[in-house]
């Protein structure tokens, strides 16, 4: 192709140099990395075309130096195998514990993966993220299952007396594995349990909208002491009826998005001119339909005021944790204040009253049940409640003290933002939670990080200085 004549010294220097600046090896590692990136198959070497084209752009390239699927597949597991020691040795240095994250996903094909990541700051400060193993979960999620892939990756990567907390939603199963995992490497689950915040925020509006079926009406009743909400029995039947048909469990493998439950999007107006009707519908029928009421619509309208500030919280405590990636970064040290924030906002909104920036972008109260009737602000107090009821229980999962020590080691908030947000509250006022805290905080420096080697660049801390520390 090149048209060399190999008598000819300046052909036989400029085809030696291709020769030489060529590597089968880098070749092969280059084609492993366009198809893993893009997710692509591998018998794609194999293609009679590709190898063609291969050919034709390299001339240098030799038909038995094209890698076949099969050696694709090799090389790609004695890269992991070799990235895998770069990651344990990096894993054993980090200056803090390694931290974990695990979730399933399944594709469209039904392919079901478990995803386990770890987070922890290595010799320079310098915080990661590590996708350590992606196993296939070929039997029933159960969480006696994604503990054992779990254990077999800390295992692995030789992390048994690493272990730091686990960041998970809130799904039954998680549970069933956290109690595996304590029982496996003797830690107490509680306390390792991180709950993802943007998931339990999921889940109370999806109680708001639609209910559980682990409510009992008569009981959420009772519970409130207002029977004036529902005084006719049937309604009480009905509704109790349609919560639990609507509701769904909080361990569902796959949970919506928190965008699909809070944001009602509206058609333009000609969209309904633009898209055709499908044949599954009889068009003749569709006028028979009935629309929406102006009462209707209100209630649309005050749905969306009431989910508005989940949205914005949901935004403000997603995110990877590290700072300067994007605007928020969902740090632990918003969680106290933000759930509190909504749990007031529900309490308000149970009332018909609304707090919301207007035009002039000062605050003002706006009135929700304005202009509805009786039935129509019992369903949505008892809607609103629902949706209290979850998130103040998810609240009340949020014990552990890593939660605290994010407030208290910010250096702009400490004790004393605890203290503004919890002396008010009739349960912290009747329970020594700040000491119950600092003993916890001193009992997790000293059994995991006090005789922690840093190398040169940490200096030791002595006694003094670690209770010291405490005092903000």
């Amino acid at each position: 192709m090149l048209h060399a004549d190999p008598t000819n010294p300046r052909d036989q220097t400029l085809v030696s140099n291709l020769r030489s600046l060529f590597d089968p090896t880098v070749n092969q590692l280059l084609l492993l990395d366009w198809l893993t990136y893009h997710n692509l198959p591998f018998n794609l070497v194999n293609s009679e075309r590709f190898r063609r084209l291969l050919l034709y752009n390299n001339p240098s390239l030799r038909e038995e130096q094209i890698p076949s699927d099969r050696t694709l597949v090799n090389l790609l597991t004695s890269e992991y195998n070799r990235a895998s020691q770069e990651v344990r040795v990096l894993l054993r240095k980090a200056r803090s514990m390694v931290h974990f994250t695990f979730d399933g996903w399944t594709s469209r094909q039904n392919a079901s993966f478990l995803g386990i990541n770890a987070h922890f700051i290595d010799r320079d400060w310098k915080q990661w993220r590590i996708l350590l193993a992606l196993p296939a979960l070929r039997n029933r999620h159960t969480g006696a299952v994604l503990a054992d892939e779990v254990a077999d990756t800390i295992c692995a990567f030789d992390l048994q007396d690493r272990i730091g907390y686990y960041t998970l939603d809130n799904a039954a199963n998680n549970d069933t594995a956290m109690e595996a995992l304590a029982a496996e490497f003797d830690f107490d689950k509680d306390e390792r349990r991180i709950r993802c915040a943007p998931h339990f925020l999921n889940l109370a509006v999806r109680a708001m909208m639609y209910g559980s079926k682990s409510d009992n009406f008569n009981e959420l009743l009772a519970h409130w002491g207002d029977k004036d909400f529902m005084t006719e029995e049937d309604e009480q039947r009905q509704l109790s009826d349609a919560i639990n048909e609507l509701g769904k469990d909080d361990d569902d493998f796959g949970t919506p998005s928190m965008e699909e439950d809070l944001e009602l999007e509206t058609a333009p107006e000609n969209s309904q001119e633009q898209c055709q009707v499908p044949e599954i519908i009889n068009a003749e029928e569709m006028d028979t339909y009935q629309t929406l009421s102006l009462e209707e619509w209100k209630v649309i309208a005050a749905v969306q005021k009431i989910l508005q500030p989940f949205k914005v919280a949901l935004k403000q405590l997603q995110g990877e944790g590290i700072a300067g990636k994007r605007s928020t970064s969902g740090g632990f040290d918003e969680y106290f204040q933000v759930v509190e924030m909504l749990l007031d906002h529900l309490e308000l909104v149970a009332q018909g009253v609304l707090i919301e920036e207007n035009d002039d972008h000062v605050m003002e109260e706006v009135h929700l049940f304005d202009d509805m009737d009786a039935k129509t602000r019992r369903l949505l107090k008892i809607y609103i409640k629902l949706g209290w009821k979850k998130l103040n229980c998810y609240y009340g999962k949020l014990t552990s003290t890593a939660y605290v020590a994010a407030v208290v080691f910010h250096p702009c908030k400490k004790w004393r933002t605890l203290e503004q947000l919890w002396n008010q509250l009739p349960s912290r006022q009747t329970s020594e939670w700040r000491k119950t805290y600092e003993e916890n905080l001193t009992r997790v420096w000293e059994e995991k990080y006090k005789n922690m080697a840093h190398g040169v660049a940490c200096s030791a801390v002595s006694a003094t200085e670690s209770n010291s520390a405490l005092d903000y």
